[in-house]
């Protein structure tokens, strides 16, 4: 009967052991997985604008660029690269014709969110919630306000070792009736 005793404690302990050490497991994963994997992690979104505005008698584009950030810790503004860059309709001298449309770069590409301190290029960083901006004043020499389509590209490299990029993308496309007469 004694060697029956052992073995049941010696086999709850082993269950209890093992059950231990499966939840202390699986927490570290899911903490690592789901917690720090998602809160901590680099969730931004860009936006772009523009009007035209007379100044001065010319047609002049307004552009405002928008990049905010929608996580949990904050982004440090270090790019890969910054493009900025405007086309304009593209029209086919033959008429006329159906389908999608295509565009013409006509600007760009413009760098976007530089700061110069002294001699030196700062790192900038932004907090959560936070939003980083530029505003552009661009003449584009045209004799009228045309249609535009506004488009940006901005990749971020971040990561422990700064090994892993994130992309923010954003297109807008502008009406040649949006002019504000300054």
């Amino acid at each position: 009967m004694a060697t029956l005793d052992n073995v049941t404690v010696i086999t709850s302990l082993v269950n209890s052991s093992v059950t231990t050490i499966a939840v202390v497991t699986g927490g570290f994963w899911a903490y690592f997985k789901f917690a720090k994997g998602r809160t901590f992690s680099l969730r931004g979104d860009i936006e772009v604008s523009g009007s035209w505005h007379i100044i001065e008698g010319k047609n002049v584009l307004r552009v405002i660029i928008k990049l905010t950030n929608l996580g949990s810790s904050k982004i440090t503004y270090r790019p890969i690269s910054t493009n900025f860059q405007i086309s304009k309709l593209a029209f086919r001298e033959d008429g006329p014709r159906r389908g999608p449309i295509t565009w013409k770069k006509i600007a760009g590409p413009y760098p976007l969110f530089f700061w110069k301190e002294s001699d030196q290029w700062t790192e900038q960083w932004i907090e959560p919630g936070e939003a980083l901006s530029d505003d552009l004043l661009i003449d584009l020499d045209v004799s009228e306000p045309l249609p535009l389509l506004l488009d940006v590209q901005v990749i971020l490299l971040h990561g422990r070792r700064r090994r892993v990029a994130s992309e923010f993308t954003s297109r807008h496309i502008l009406l040649e009736n949006s002019v504000i007469e300054t």
